[in-house]
């Protein structure tokens, strides 16, 4: 078995390939996806946004909610 390098994308769940390979028609393959994960850039600071956590946990800004499904709910209803 022969192994070939190259890097293409995926367009609508296709891979393209190269027109130096494509004459290996009707051959049995083994084929292994790498792909690089997109980096996420945040628009927050962790650290910043637990701290604001923290600190409306402390002032008792949540102690009224028992449970936090209902209260979103309830919140979602008074934008309709």
């Amino acid at each position: 078995m022969q192994a070939i390098e190259f890097e293409t994308y995926v367009n609508h769940r296709a891979i393209q390939i190269p027109l130096q390979y494509q004459l290996i028609d009707n051959a049995k393959v083994k084929v292994i996806l790498l792909y690089s994960e997109p980096e996420t850039k945040g628009n927050y600071n962790k650290q910043l946004l637990l701290l604001a956590f923290t600190k409306a946990q402390q002032k008792g800004v949540f102690k009224n909610i028992t449970n936090s499904v209902t209260w979103q709910k309830q919140s979602r209803d008074e934008w309709e």
